[in-house]
């Protein structure tokens, strides 16, 4: 009686048993069922509680897993957050044209820029006040972009600023008439802003070139300006 209780229990502790007229033999359970038979291992004597023959894991394997785990983290972290950036671009991106098709019809059916958007045939979301642009006299803005109808000198378009984040001070404008031949009118094109004490983005080519892959054109006192990539 004695001797069939030990089995039962090599049984349950050993989960796979295999008895020969010499010895019992148990098997990892990591091998597979037809190695086991191949590859055995000493089942020595069990006592209820002892946990000597369970297997764990080890230190080195845990640390494998956890620096796996930050290298998977370093590399997915960014590349997510410049998908978030991109997805509020592409919405102040089509609010922008919006804008400006309709600022180009008044324009077109008054002979001047317009310089508010109460006039214009478009309907605009944002309902705060922040200006950002130079020659803005009514910028509409909500919690992350500031939408601006400006007009300085021979200069007039449309114009939108990121206002918060690590992309703080990045545009995106298109100009009826600039006063410069090298930025080409009626184009979507990347800016980031030199000149805002508030909104100035302090690394060039953080937003137009590395994040939409844009190609310079030129700068000046107050922006770089960069045709958009994508």
């Amino acid at each position: 009686m004695e001797k069939k209780k030990v089995k039962a229990v090599n049984k349950i502790r050993c989960h796979c048993v295999l008895d020969t007229e010499s010895s019992t033999y148990s098997v990892s359970q990591r091998q597979q069922p037809r190695q086991a038979w191949k590859t055995l291992k000493p089942c020595g004597p069990l006592v209820q509680g002892d946990d000597t023959n369970l297997m764990g894991f080890t230190l080195i394997e845990l640390l494998v897993v956890v620096l796996i785990i930050g290298i998977l983290a370093a590399v997915a972290v960014p590349q997510y957050q410049k998908s978030v950036e991109k997805s509020k671009a592409t919405q102040a991106i089509t609010l922008l044209k919006s804008v400006y098709q309709a600022a180009d019809a008044y324009y077109l059916a008054n002979g001047t820029w317009p310089t508010s958007f109460d006039v214009l045939d478009v309907d605009i979301p944002w309902t705060g006040h922040t200006v950002v642009y130079g020659g803005s006299t009514d910028p509409r803005s909500n919690n992350d972009w500031s939408l601006e109808i400006f007009k300085i000198g021979s200069q007039h378009g449309i114009v939108v600023t990121r206002l918060n984040g690590k992309y703080k001070g990045g545009q995106f404008v298109i100009y009826k008439r600039n006063g410069s031949s090298l930025v080409p009118p009626d184009t979507l094109l990347c800016q980031e802003e030199k000149a805002s004490t508030s909104y100035i983005m302090e690394t060039a080519g953080l937003y137009c070139q590395q994040l939409f892959q844009g190609t310079y054109i030129t700068q000046g006192s107050g922006n770089r300006l960069y045709f958009f990539g994508k």
